[in-house]
């Protein structure tokens, strides 16, 4: 064992002798806390690249099991890092704010689209009336749909034949 001095805090801690190369933290924690971080709209960039004002921008990094983009930053000041959906990340740069109670709804019906143009804040309600207007709840146009609506027939007629 040899011993070193912490990077992050200062303290000495000793190394272990099989150690590969050495390190210059204690723990992971004091190196998880002296990590150069990038700002939210950086790493925002790094993802999204805007190609008009009129055009959706998609999102290209990770996406959740719906087709949302996820985000790991933190976005209300508190320390904390957290996983958020693009589309709010992408609000909350334009407008500064995020209401906790709404909803942040895209108007072009793209689930990875992270344009401030094409989203707006509003109600649970609000989004599922804009489901329901734009047809991209039901049927074959649903992200989790298994089946096409013309299987869905053809598997009913099949049960009704007996």
């Amino acid at each position: 064992m040899s011993e070193g001095i912490c990077c992050g805090c200062g303290k000495k801690f000793r190394r272990p002798s099989s150690a590969m190369r050495e390190r210059s933290f204690c723990s992971v924690r004091c190196s998880s806390n002296n990590r150069p971080r990038t700002s939210v709209a950086d790493m925002f960039r790094k993802y999204c690249v805007p190609s008009g004002i009129d055009s959706c921008w998609e999102w290209s990094g990770h996406c959740d099991t719906r087709g949302y983009g996820i985000v790991r930053a933190d976005i209300v000041g508190s320390g904390r890092v957290k996983s958020c959906r693009a589309h709010r990340v992408a609000w909350w740069l334009y407008a500064g704010i995020l209401i906790e109670h709404l909803d942040i709804l895209h108007g072009c019906n793209n689930r990875k689209c992270v344009n401030p143009a094409h989203l707006y804040p509003g109600t649970h309600a609000r989004n599922m009336q804009d489901l329901a207007e734009a047809g991209t709840q039901k049927g074959e146009h649903n992200p989790r749909a298994r089946f096409t609506n013309e299987q869905v027939l053809t598997m009913r007629a099949l049960c009704g034949s007996g």
